[in-house]
């Protein structure tokens, strides 16, 4: 590639017409592409090593404990609460500085009732930006798998009053 193509790809961004359209990353591993795969309905999917009956988050080669390579995907309870939050306030991605322009983009880590701990997108309809959530509360969330405009499964935090049984 000469560093005039270089140039060209970097300036296709600054017309507001390719901007409007980006979309989340789609890189992923294999396992990124199995959990995609393992989530495609609302249910929460995570492997689970069979021989230590144990829940794993991220997805893994071999169980983080026994490190035996016998694991499944299984439908996970996905209860927890609240263990730390913060707001992305700036990105380099396309994808995420149109939507932080407008709002900070609030995440949270989730410890969840089965014992894997999570990284989930809060649902910005219930959770106030501005509301800062103390830890030792344990506020109680739902967490929940979904699709972005990309097509990749990505976990969602939502009270736990919430209806996830639908896509809506």
């Amino acid at each position: 590639m000469t560093t005039n193509d270089i140039m060209k790809s970097r300036l296709k961004y600054n017309r507001p017409s390719l901007r409007a359209r980006a979309r989340p990353p789609k890189n992923r591993t294999p396992l990124g592409e199995a959990f995609s795969a393992a989530n495609m309905g609302t249910s929460l999917q995570l492997q689970y090593c069979i021989d230590c009956c144990r829940f794993q988050y991220p997805s893994q080669e071999v169980c983080q404990v026994c490190l035996n390579d016998n694991l499944v995907w299984r439908e996970a309870v996905g209860t927890g609460h609240i263990i730390s939050q913060t707001a992305l306030f700036h990105s380099l991605w396309e994808f995420f500085k149109r939507r932080t322009s407008q709002k900070p983009w609030p995440v949270a880590t989730v410890a969840l009732d089965q014992g894997p701990i999570v990284f989930a997108h809060l649902d910005a309809e219930v959770f106030d930006e501005a509301k800062i959530l103390d830890a030792s509360e344990r506020t109680q969330v739902k967490v929940f798998s979904h699709y972005d405009c990309s097509m990749r499964s990505i976990l969602i935090a939502t009270s736990k009053e919430t209806d996830t049984e639908t896509k809506e």
